[in-house]
């Protein structure tokens, strides 16, 4: 579960989150709806703390910050394990092939040996149509291929909460199917291991 109390977020003179209270089921999709510049982008970012909020408390399956009082970087990390993160503007490593940016997380940050983590890699590559993209580089893909690369990249790593960041306003109409076909695939899985998804 993802709850926050009370939660504010200002920039310089600027409030964009003011005083938010709101509750996230693990194993629910939600949509989170507002016209540009009203904070959704700023909400996903202070789940991930990406952006730290000025006031409030944050609790995540179990764990409770209070940002009254200064958050460790270990308590970041912590934090951070939770939940996957797939972004805007996707975000790949360009120097790595499409098999190489999904078992970067898993075998640097999670241990997981090299073998398994392209094991779990090609499984997460073939749910999102890139099988045969494996060995790519992200310039040789199409926006909407390197999106599917980001959802998987993110999948890699478990995470309890999977936050997408408007996953296809940077793409061209005829590219945002593709991955709408992914995303709406996630949000149907019935597997009650499966991430929570948060658009």
């Amino acid at each position: 579960m993802i709850k926050f109390t009370n939660l504010t977020k200002a920039f310089g003179d600027h409030t964009v989150l003011n005083d938010i209270s709101v509750q996230i089921y693990e194993g629910q999709t939600t949509v989170i709806v507002g016209s540009s510049g009203s904070g959704k982008s700023t909400l996903l970012r202070c789940i991930n703390l990406l952006e730290i909020p000025q006031k409030g408390e944050l609790e995540l399956d179990g764990q409770r910050l209070n940002f009254a009082n200064k958050i460790s970087q270990k308590e970041l990390l912590s934090f951070r394990r939770h939940t996957g993160m797939v972004f805007q503007s996707f975000n790949l490593f360009p120097h790595l092939t499409v098999l190489q940016n999904v078992i970067e997380g898993p075998t640097q940050v999670l241990g997981i040996d090299k073998q398994s983590a392209i094991n779990k890699a090609r499984e997460l590559l073939n749910k999102v149509g890139l099988s045969q993209k494996e060995n790519a580089y992200p310039n040789r893909l199409s926006g909407g291929q390197c999106q599917r690369t980001a959802i998987a990249r993110a999948l890699a790593m478990d995470p309890a909460f999977l936050l997408l960041d408007e996953p296809t306003s940077a793409l061209d109409p005829e590219l945002e199917a593709e991955v709408f076909k992914v995303v709406i695939a996630l949000a149907k899985e019935k597997n009650p291991s499966s991430s929570s998804r948060i658009i």
